[in-house]
This record gives C-alpha cells, structure tokens and sequence, in this order.
C-alpha cells in the first residue's frame, strides 16, 4: 500500500476513501456491503436493458435471437464490457485517480459501509 501522506494533498477525495474504510474493521463491512452494491447495479442494468418480446437484432435468425436476447447473453455481454473491464482497467492504471471523486465517496464507500 502507499503511504496516505503521500498522495493527501494531490488526492484529497482518495485520502476520505482509504482514510474511512481503513478505519476499524470497514474493510470488512465495505468489501461485503460492495458486492451487495455489485449485484444491485447488475441486476438493475439487466431489468432496464431486457429486450422486449419479439425483438428482430439485426436479421438474425429465431434461434440466434432467442441465444442472445431469449437467454440474456447479450446484457450479460453488455455488463461485463461496459460495466466491469472498463473500470477494473481504469483502476488497475489509475488507482488514486480513480477513486479521487465524489461518486465513489459518496455512492460506493458510503453505501457500501
């Protein structure tokens, strides 16, 4: 881990973030209230994005539609590119960047404690 001292100054909103779940034992409780949150934006992403009954994409045929639409492959598609790989490679390369906002301070660690 780095040290907080170093990035409190150039990261103020990182600094909140670590500072309040490194506190006690909310490591625990975020990491656990996160994947409550996880499956609560999937789940919601999934009910808004299901396809209405009897969609054509892109003249497929039944059976191809039916793979893709019938049985969610498509939104799990969806989730997985937009959702997850694009911001576990943003945090993978900007890790303080990426939490240095305020809708991770205020929706992510605050909902998830």
């Amino acid at each position: 881990p780095i040290e907080k001292i170093k990035y409190m100054q150039s990261h103020p909103k990182t600094f909140k973030n670590t500072s309040i779940v490194h506190k006690g034992d909310n490591m625990e409780r975020f990491i656990v209230g996160r994947q409550f949150l996880t499956v609560l934006v999937i789940f919601s992403i999934n009910l808004m994005g299901a396809a209405v009954n009897g969609a054509k994409v892109l003249g497929l045929s039944e059976g191809a539609t039916s793979l893709f639409l019938g049985s969610g492959l498509a939104m799990i598609m969806t989730t997985i590119m937009l959702g997850q790989l694009t911001s576990q490679v943003n945090a993978a390369s900007c890790m303080l960047d990426f939490i240095n906002n305020n809708f991770m301070l205020y929706f992510v660690t605050y909902m998830s404690l």
